[in-house]
C-alpha cells in the first residue's frame, strides 16, 4: 500500500457582508459548523467590509441590498 503524507489544509477565511444581524449570525454559525470556528468574519455594511483586507478572504458572501451599496 502506498504511503500518503497528510498536509494540514489551509484554514479558509470567509467574509459575510449582511446588514441584518440575525441573518449574518445564522449564516456565520452555519458556515463555522462546517468549516470550523474562527473561519468567518462579518461586516454589516460596504464601509465595514472595505475597511478590511479583502484579498485575505477566500470567499466573500454579500447581501445585494445593503443600506450603503447595491449589487
Amino acid at each position: 500500500m502506498p504511503m500518503t503524507h497528510r498536509h494540514p489544509l489551509k484554514t479558509l477565511r470567509l467574509l459575510i457582508i449582511e446588514d441584518d444581524p440575525d441573518q449574518r449570525e445564522l449564516i456565520g454559525e452555519t458556515l463555522e459548523a462546517h468549516f470550523g470556528v474562527g473561519t468567518v468574519s462579518g461586516a454589516a455594511s460596504r464601509k465595514e467590509a472595505m475597511a478590511q483586507d479583502l484579498s485575505s478572504f477566500d470567499l466573500i458572501l454579500c447581501d445585494y441590498n445593503l443600506p450603503d451599496a447595491e449589487g
